[in-house]
């Protein structure tokens, strides 16, 4: 299961999305990130390697929100 969270490096939805990924071991999560290079993001890659999926990009652009969900 793929998990599309928008607007995800916030401190509570980081706490969330670590929560969700302790649930089920085949949970993956794609999150859409203005900065995929960002100190929250990047300790969210080391801390679930292979279960975050980062796309760069912003809400308000319908090809980056289209790439959330069609990816």
């Amino acid at each position: 299961m793929i998990i599309a969270i928008f607007g995800a490096t916030g401190n509570m939805m980081i706490k969330s999305i670590s929560g969700i990924l302790n649930i089920d071991n085949n949970i993956k999560i794609r999150i859409l990130t203005r900065s995929a290079s960002s100190k929250k993001v990047k300790d969210l890659i080391r801390k679930h390697q292979n279960r975050i999926e980062v796309i760069e990009g912003s809400i308000n652009n319908k090809s980056d929100v289209e790439k959330m969900v069609t990816h």
